[in-house]
C-alpha cells in the first residue's frame, strides 16, 4: 500500500476500511448467492476482517499529507460565506 510509505496514517485507514467493507460485502454475496469467481468462505471473511480491525488499531496519531495553503482570496471569499470577518 502506497500510503504506508508515505506515512499517511489518514489514507491508510482509509484504504483498511474500503477493504474491510469489500471483505464484507463480498462475504454477505457469497453466502446469498454465489457467484462464480467472487466469492470469501467463512474463514477467509473472518481472518481479513479481523487482521484489517488489528491493524488499524496499531496505526498511531492520525498523521495525513499537509493540506496545500489556500490563497488569500479563497481564504477571504471563505471567511465571508461563513459569516467571519
Amino acid at each position: 500500500m502506497e500510503s504506508f510509505q508515505q506515512k499517511d496514517t489518514v489514507s491508510t485507514a482509509l484504504q483498511l476500511e474500503l477493504f474491510r467493507v469489500t471483505v464484507k460485502e463480498t462475504y454477505m454475496l457469497t453466502r446469498s448467492r454465489p457467484v462464480l469467481g467472487t466469492y470469501v468462505k467463512a474463514a477467509g471473511y473472518i481472518d481479513l476482517y479481523y487482521r484489517t480491525e488489528y491493524i488499524l488499531d496499531q496505526l498511531t496519531e492520525p498523521v495525513g499529507q499537509p493540506l496545500p495553503k489556500l490563497e488569500p482570496q479563497l481564504e477571504q471569499e471563505l471567511k465571508k460565506l461563513s459569516g467571519e470577518q
